[in-house]
């Protein structure tokens, strides 16, 4: 496999959650994979949703990473959990302190701090899904402060973010989110029910 085509996967991506980001929100897949590599997307939206955690598997608990990003940009990752989060040039106006620590709660999940920070540009997290327990019809989930996972394995998201998860022959996946504001995101699968009344698996 050429060194070059995870970067190529990458860019590829990134060009995809532009494209999608004015279409329809999408109902999860079913099914086996196809044999060719194929997307998934997910238009993002700021609304209470009731949403399944997806769980670690074989995934450490208490992995983190932390460094300073400033105006330039910059790449923090966490090899441990597949990890990689990428801020673009102007995401923050001045240096700042960024730690993010995978959740050890059992489920895909990553505590973004400092809480309450926004973007003037959109950061882009990269996650594989070597380790979740499902990796088909995933997304990423926001869930406000004082929301939790329930013992169902379900939480209340306040926002489903812009994700897109590319799955190719013999691969896992791996997704990509785009994230406005830090605070705590969780991966996950089949979005259950919303105030419209709507429903979709």
């Amino acid at each position: 496999m050429s060194r070059n085509r995870p970067l190529r996967l990458l860019a590829t991506m990134v060009v995809g959650l532009v494209a999608f980001a004015c279409a329809d929100y999408a109902t999860a897949p079913s099914g086996t994979l196809k044999p060719a590599t194929s997307t998934v997307q997910y238009r993002g939206f700021a609304r209470p949703t009731a949403v399944r955690a997806v769980h670690w598997t074989g995934v450490a608990t208490n992995l983190q990473t932390s460094g300073t990003i400033g105006p330039e940009g910059g790449t923090l990752s966490i090899p441990g959990a597949d990890f990689t989060i990428m801020f673009p040039r102007g995401a923050v106006t001045k240096a700042t302190t960024i730690t993010i620590i995978a959740n050890s709660d059992g489920y895909v999940g990553y505590e973004m701090l400092p809480h309450g920070l926004t973007f003037a540009r959109p950061v882009i997290a990269t996650q594989g899904l070597g380790h979740a327990a499902q990796s088909v019809g995933v997304f990423c989930a926001y869930l406000a402060p004082g929301d939790e996972i329930g013992s169902d394995g379900f939480a209340n998201a306040t926002e489903i973010e812009h994700s897109a998860t590319n799955y190719g022959v013999g691969q896992a996946g791996v997704q990509v989110w785009t994230l406005n504001h830090f605070s705590r995101y969780i991966l996950a699968s089949g979005a259950t029910s919303d105030p419209s009344g709507d429903a979709s698996n």
